[in-house]
């Protein structure tokens, strides 16, 4: 866990990025239906020292996507 590795307790990292130890605590527990901002998951990275990286890939095929006939 990127927090662990810097070092930060969850209040720190709350402090650092003007949140909740309660919201760092159901992001870590990860058992929350609601989902984080990507703003938000970028600033707690950033203060633990970590990068958010995405890519975009193509959509997934399933067996009933692809057409055996041809």
């Amino acid at each position: 866990m990127e927090r662990e590795h810097a070092g930060f307790s969850q209040r720190e990292l709350a402090r650092r990025t003007e949140t909740t130890q309660a919201v760092v605590a159901r992001l870590e527990l990860g058992g929350d239906q609601r989902m984080p901002s990507l703003a938000l998951i970028s600033k707690l990275l950033h203060a633990a020292g970590a990068k958010l990286g995405y890519a975009l890939l193509p959509p997934v095929l399933r067996p009933a996507d692809y057409n055996y006939a041809e």
